[in-house]
């Protein structure tokens, strides 16, 4: 790792930590529930959580591809986008919750959940961007440990946010706590954005902006990529995965209800932050297990992990269960960090990655997206158990598809794996 590797992975490892205790801090599988639940939101409401996440954060990543051309502004480029687009509907939610006791519960519910889905909104935007500058940061033979190491530093940081959320609501489950909580988030986001001004960005040396991304170039380059056997199977298996643990949300609810265990509000939070402890521990090793072995196995295990917590909440309930289904939870987060998008990254069959990584993130999220918002649904008429069985299924089908199925892209003796190469 030369000098400059090492500095951007200093400071990278720097933002993500502050950003994932910002994360921490107002985490949508529980502190969005609660908050939501306080507010009189039912299973259908929290269920569409997900969806609105999904459907927000992923659709407008094209759109990124138009808007963040030049190589040499990229870093200023999107830093100053965080700052105006990103950042704001923090302080917005706070605000409504703040002003909440001359509102109604439902223009409160609908306000909040509609800010959440604007926050994912402007990420999604930039979300395709944001990963193709990090991939082009470091090489391909380092790039997983380090993203493993910056996101577990996120996720420690997360758990120290969550147990601190627990903790504040435990002691004040009003509107104004909540209302404090996205204060601080917007505070340390605001902080995590500004770490990484002090990158230095190899693209900043190379003059130009990229092609300009016309229509029929971006169509070309998604039939180049879905033109691939082995790209078309991982989006198959991925699809599979995504709609078998779409119901996070609704784990929450579950376990606030008489049936999982009537747990309160602060101490389901604080059980919530073993969803970092286990996305930390699956960061760490995954992203350096992937560089050694090939990215395929992580992902392996992350759905592995997802099996096993949706069998622990059709026979388990209480706090051990709750404790149990979040890390396993946090074990598939980290996966779908950092095992899915470096196999994305190294799937991908010519030289637009942001193409590439936006149409992946466009297929599995179409898919995907009104899985929760059925889930929620379903769980309303036939309760959880029932949303969970059928998880369950999908997600021994995922499981299955990528031990079958889906190949390593490292194995692959082609001249694309060359060209991916030069690429990095």
């Amino acid at each position: 790792m030369q000098k400059r590797d090492l500095h951007n992975a200093v400071f990278n490892i720097a933002g993500e930590s502050l950003w994932g205790l910002q994360g921490g801090l107002i985490t949508s599988a529980t502190v969005l529930v609660v908050i939501l639940r306080h507010f009189g939101a039912g299973a259908a409401m929290i269920g569409s959580i997900t969806s609105i996440e999904t459907c927000a954060l992923l659709f407008p990543q094209i759109v990124g591809l138009y808007l963040f051309r030049s190589r040499a502004r990229r870093k200023a480029e999107i830093i100053t986008y965080h700052y105006i687009a990103i950042i704001p509907p923090f302080f917005l939610i706070a605000w409504i919750l703040h002003a909440s006791p001359y509102l109604s519960l439902a223009t409160v519910r609908a306000a909040v959940l509609a800010c959440w889905g604007l926050e994912f909104i402007t990420s999604g935007i930039v979300t395709a961007v944001w990963m193709d500058w990090i991939a082009g940061l470091f090489g391909r033979r380092f790039r997983g440990s380090v993203m493993g190491v910056s996101f577990c530093a996120s996720s420690i940081l997360g758990t120290a946010g969550g147990l601190f959320s627990g903790w504040v609501i435990s002691h004040g489950n009003s509107a104004h706590t909540f209302s404090s909580l996205y204060v601080w988030a917007g505070v340390i986001a605001t902080a995590s954005i500004t770490t990484f001004w002090f990158i230095d960005d190899p693209g900043s040396d190379v003059n130009g902006s990229l092609p300009h991304p016309k229509l029929s170039l971006i169509l070309g380059n998604f039939r180049e990529s879905l033109a691939d056997r082995d790209f078309r199977a991982f989006l198959v298996g991925r699809i599979l995965a995504s709609s078998g643990f779409c119901i996070l949300p609704l784990v929450g609810n579950y376990f606030s209800s008489a049936h999982g265990g009537a747990i309160e509000p602060g101490t389901l939070v604080r059980c919530g932050t073993a969803i970092a402890v286990g996305t930390a521990l699956a960061e760490l090793w995954l992203g350096r297990l992937g560089d050694r072995f090939g990215h395929r196995v992580g992902l392996i295990c992350g759905i592995g992990a997802q099996v096993a917590a949706l069998a622990i909440l059709l026979l388990m309930h209480g706090v051990p269960a709750c404790l149990l289904v979040y890390f396993l939870a946090g074990i598939c987060a980290g996966s779908a960090l950092v095992s899915h998008y470096n196999m994305v990254f190294e799937t991908c069959p010519h030289e637009n990655r942001g193409a590439h990584i936006t149409l992946a993130n466009l297929v599995i999220g179409g898919f995907t997206a009104l899985t929760p918002i059925v889930a929620g649904v379903a769980a309303a008429h036939w309760g959880s158990h029932a949303v969970f069985a059928a998880s369950l299924l999908l997600s021994v089908c995922a499981l299955a598809w990528f031990l079958l199925r889906v190949r390593e892209p490292r194995k692959r003796n082609s001249g694309r794996l060359a060209k991916i190469a030069s690429y990095d």
